[in-house]
C-alpha cells in the first residue's frame, strides 16, 4: 500500500518491501515475509536459545544484532534523563517521606526500568540445543558468540559464526564454506564435542585454512576430516587451522572419505593446526625394499663369513 500523511499527500517509503535492522515509527519490522521467516531469523535481541528436537533447517538470512545494540544507545539515553530527574526532586538515595502519590508512581516505574535496563543484555547470541542440524549459510555479524550443546551446526558460510566466542559442550560443529570460515573470538572444545573440517573442491595448497580463529584455539574432543567430492588428494601439507594461541589438543582424530592410497595426519605448529597426507607405497615398491633388505642381508654374511 501507499503511505500518506495527513493531508493523504504520498511518502516515499525507501524501506518498502524489505527488511529493516532497527524498527522505526513507519515501518516496524518492516513488511511480513513469509519467504524470509522461513529463512530463519534475521535478528538475535538478546540470546536465541534453539531447541531443534531432532529437526534439521537452513537458515540463509544475514543475522546481525542491529537493533539490540542500538537499544543500548536508546537506553543510555533514558538513563541519563531519569538520572537527571532523580537528581532535580532529589530523589538520589530514594524517595523522600511525605512524597506525592504521582512522584511515588513515577519513581516505582523509573526505578523499574533501571533495573531491566541493568539486566538488559546488548548483544545477540545463538544457543544450539537438541538433536537436528542448523546450517548457517548467511553473512552473519552478531556479536554474543555462539554456544553448541547437542545436535549439529554447519558454518557453510565465511561469516556464519558472527563475531564473538564460539563455545562447543556437545554435539558436531561442521565447517562447509567455500572458504575460511572466521571465529572473532576464542574457541573452545568441550571433551564431548566434535569439530568436523570439510575438505572440498576449493581446498588445496596454498588455500588459506578452513577454519581461522582470531584469539585462543582450546582443544579438547575429536577432530574429524571429511575429504568431500572434488578434493584432490596431493602429497604435501596443508594449513587446517589458524589461532592466536592455543590450549589442548584434541584427544581423538577421524578421517572420512580417505583415498586408501594415501596416509593423512594431523600436526600442531605455533600458530595452527596442519595436515600432511603421504603416499602408501604400491605393492612392488614393497617387494623391491624386501628384495633389497635380503640383499643386504646376505651380503652381510657373506663378508661376516670371509
Amino acid at each position: 500500500g501507499t503511505v500518506s500523511d495527513a493531508a493523504g499527500v504520498a511518502i516515499a517509503n525507501p524501506n518498502a518491501g524489505k527488511p529493516v535492522d532497527v524498527p522505526d515509527d513507519r515501518n516496524g519490522w518492516g513488511t511480513i515475509s513469509l519467504k524470509n521467516a522461513m529463512n530463519g531469523p534475521g535478528q538475535f535481541t538478546g540470546r536465541f536459545a534453539v531447541d531443534t528436537q531432532g529437526q534439521s533447517d537452513v537458515w540463509s538470512n544475514d543475522i546481525s544484532d542491529t537493533a539490540i545494540r542500538a537499544r543500548q544507545g536508546e537506553d543510555a539515553a533514558e538513563a541519563a534523563t531519569w538520572n537527571t530527574t532523580k537528581q532535580a526532586k532529589g530523589w538520589t538515595n530514594g524517595l523522600p517521606a511525605g512524597a506525592t502519590p504521582e512522584d511515588k508512581t513515577e519513581y516505582e516505574v523509573g526505578m523499574a526500568r533501571e533495573k531491566a535496563r541493568g539486566d538488559r543484555i546488548y548483544v545477540g547470541s545463538l544457543a544450539k540445543f537438541g538433536d537436528g542440524t542448523i546450517v548457517l549459510t548467511g553473512d552473519n555479524s552478531f556479536s554474543g558468540g555462539t554456544t553448541l550443546h547437542k545436535g549439529g551446526l554447519v558454518a557453510a558460510s565465511a561469516t556464519a559464526l558472527g563475531s564473538g566466542d564460539v563455545s562447543v559442550f556437545g554435539g558436531t560443529l561442521s565447517t562447509r564454506s567455500t572458504g575460511t570460515v572466521a571465529i572473532g573470538g576464542d574457541l573452545t572444545l568441550g571433551a564431548a564435542s566434535i569439530l568436523d573440517l570439510g575438505l572440498g573442491a576449493g581446498f588445496g595448497f596454498g588455500t588459506g585454512g578452513l577454519l581461522d580463529i582470531d584469539g585462543m584455539a582450546i582443544f579438547d574432543g575429536t577432530l574429524a576430516l571429511s575429504f568431500l567430492d572434488g578434493f584432490t588428494f596431493g602429497i604435501g601439507t596443508y594449513d587446517l587451522i589458524g589461532f592466536g594461541s592455543r590450549e589442548g589438543e584434541f584427544s581423538s582424530y577421524a578421517f572420512y572419505g580417505l583415498d586408501g592410497r594415501y596416509t593423512a595426519n594431523v600436526f600442531y605448529t605455533a600458530d595452527g593446526v596442519e595436515l600432511s597426507i603421504a603416499a602408501i607405497p604400491e605393492p612392488e615398491t614393497y617387494a623391491l625394499m624386501l628384495g633389497g633388505l635380503a640383499l643386504m642381508g646376505w651380503v652381510a654374511r657373506r663378508r661376516k663369513r670371509a
